[in-house]
């Protein structure tokens, strides 16, 4: 490691980098071998992972002023650095930032093959960009997705780099989207619901609780269940807080708490600390399978992954998630006769309009026994 950013890196002489581009899709010694002998070739064209760190920490020892931003002629690494470096200090979550860092890395490599990575920002078009998530779809295997994901990303550097005047012209504009298939997270009817519960229940009790939680509480799997903390559970009103930072919300909301999930509930609040997080990030012990709230959330795919096992068993699709068991709780709640209201304080929709545009994706925009009953008869 270059000594100049080994303060950055706990005075550490080395640094591993973990590079796996896919390798556990392929799982061959083939694809290692051809990913060893990019990451061999890229090295020795010039292709420095420290690089991004040693221009910035370059560009503070110069002291370069505010107003001189905009005068300096910047090469792409440098301004790509100066973005994960500003990006960094805004206190974002290693997730979103590694979101970043990524299509950066892969980016800078396409460069280096090319020579390009030293040349003036301004240089690059939509033309370099668009041959960029081209090859790189057709080199990952990417789905029309990820490929858009990847774009995203890079219109929101080049966004800011334009923002700060370090470029002139944003080069992912124009670059047109790729079509992709959007996953509805299927409703399970009673048949299907009865099947993965216990499935849950019997080979998964971490997931089982997750799905449990989803159900009663109508929060989504990811965010909000992730950083739902057992101090944000109140046993006397009966109900949990959902903080807007981690909802789709823009507003904090108190969601009811069913009398089937108080238990586990009550249980949580008696033998664990506030701060803790209701689903810890599990154990290394593959054995281990109840689940220990801890002091950090569970990770990226943790729950995703472990869902994706007892689907496989179930023999259901892609289709049905761990989310759609929110979907299934409102379908539930609705043929039940909840009221709209209700279950709006649920879903945490704060329009009708919305709530109906939901209910319509579900399938719901009508009550089918309330039609038959005053419909004429053939």
């Amino acid at each position: 490691m270059p000594p100049s950013v080994r303060h950055l890196h706990k005075n550490k002489t080395w640094e591993k980098f973990r590079v796996f581009e896919d390798i556990n899709r392929y799982k061959s010694d083939e694809y290692a071998q051809a990913l060893l002998t990019a990451i061999n070739f890229a090295l020795k064209e010039g292709f420095d992972p420290f690089e991004y760190e040693q221009q910035f920490q370059k560009q503070i020892q110069q002291e370069i002023a505010p107003a001189s931003v905009k005068d300096k002629v910047w090469t792409i690494t440098q301004g790509l650095s100066y973005f994960l470096q500003k990006w960094e200090k805004r206190n974002n979550e290693d997730s979103t930032l590694r979101r970043y860092k990524h299509p950066i890395e892969l980016l800078t490599q396409w460069l280096t093959l090319r020579k390009m990575q030293h040349q003036p920002l301004d240089i690059l078009t939509d033309e370099h960009i668009e041959a960029f998530l081209e090859e790189g779809k057709e080199q990952h295997e990417w789905s029309s997705r990820t490929y858009n994901n990847h774009k995203g990303f890079l219109q929101t550097i080049f966004k800011f780099l334009v923002d700060k005047g370090i470029m002139k012209s944003n080069p992912c504009i124009g670059i047109a989207l790729k079509k992709t298939k959007s996953q509805k997270h299927k409703y399970y009817d009673q048949r299907k619901f009865e099947t993965i519960r216990e499935l849950l229940k019997k080979h998964d009790p971490v997931l089982f609780l997750a799905a449990r939680l989803v159900y009663y509480l109508c929060i989504r799997s990811d965010k909000e269940l992730k950083y739902f903390k057992i101090g944000n559970i109140f046993l006397d009103r009966k109900q949990v807080l959902i903080t807007a930072d981690e909802s789709k919300t823009d507003s904090d909301r108190y969601i009811p708490i069913a009398d089937e999930i108080l238990p586990e509930l009550e249980y949580l609040v008696k033998n664990y600390p506030l701060d803790y997080y209701v689903i810890g990030p599990g154990s290394r012990n593959k054995f281990i399978r109840e689940n220990t709230p801890g002091r950090i959330p569970f990770g990226r795919n943790f729950l995703s992954a472990r869902f994706a096992k007892i689907r496989q068993l179930a023999g259901f699709s892609s289709d049905y998630t761990l989310y759609g068991f929110k979907h299934t709780r409102i379908v539930h709640l609705k043929r039940d006769g909840g009221k709209d209201p209700d279950i709006m304080q649920l879903t945490g929709h704060t329009t009708y309009e919305a709530y109906s545009a939901y209910l319509r994706d579900l399938g719901m925009e009508g009550d089918p026994d309330a039609i038959n009953q005053i419909s004429r008869k053939f």
